[in-house]
């Protein structure tokens, strides 16, 4: 897993080495220099393939979760910048089933609340060349899992062995931005995420249990508040 990390770490210092070999024109590349921002947002989660034993597979649906987060970046020229940040991120699923066992009917009521920070390497494009316009960026995430919970129809599950603390995932996010000021702008962004590793632990016993590797998913909506810290003359 750290190989995709360090991959694309390499990747972003190649492309950062390679556009500082560009002159700088007076009149162009005014958005060129360091930006920081908050942002908040929520986002639609759920769980491909999730692991579910000892219970069939349950039918399951996006559950709403909350995200939040520090970001910066550094713009090379008026189009091109590549941007990072911490992000707190709950995942997971809500699931609901009712099920006939000996032709009884039995309701399976069933969350998993999965919460991670997330240290994204996004690369922005910008073609409007300006703070007011439109912008799509797209690139790789590291996860590290902070906390698990399994409820089980009101009761708590053990999940020791249960999930991998690290994950990699690929994030695209399109969407407007608006200036306030010369050095002051909001983005909204439409986002989703793909989780590219399994969920489950690599020690965990799921022969004749799972539908397969397990994969986190969040479709959202995100608003940040940035500002260009710093300008070239």
């Amino acid at each position: 897993m750290s190989n995709y990390f360090l991959a694309f770490i390499i990747g972003f210092l190649f492309l950062a080495t390679a556009h500082a070999q560009i002159p700088f024109a007076a009149e162009e590349d005014h958005l060129r220099g360091v930006h920081l921002g908050l942002t908040a947002g929520v986002n639609f989660t759920d769980i491909k393939n999730p692991f579910d034993a000892p219970d069939p597979e349950i039918d399951h649906e996006y559950n709403p979760e909350p995200g939040l987060g520090l970001l910066g970046g550094y713009q090379f020229d008026d189009v091109f910048s590549v941007h990072t940040g911490v992000l707190y991120t709950p995942m997971g699923r809500l699931a609901k089933e009712t099920f006939r066992i000996q032709g009884e009917p039995v309701p399976i009521e069933k969350t998993v609340d999965l919460t991670y920070i997330q240290i994204p390497l996004l690369l922005r494009l910008n073609p409007t060349k300006s703070l007011t316009g439109f912008y799509g960026q797209a690139g790789l995430v590291y996860s590290l899992l902070q906390s698990a919970e399994v409820v089980r129809n009101g009761e708590v599950q053990d999940t020791d062995g249960l999930f991998r603390d690290q994950e990699v995932g690929a994030l695209a996010e399109i969407g407007p931005s608006l200036a306030l000021n010369e050095q002051l702008y909001l983005t909204l962004g439409v986002r989703a995420y793909f989780g590219i590793t399994d969920l489950n632990h690599e020690d965990l016993n799921t022969t004749g249990l799972l539908v397969g590797k397990s994969q986190n998913l969040a479709l959202g909506v995100h608003l940040a508040l940035n500002y260009m810290l710093s300008r070239r003359p």
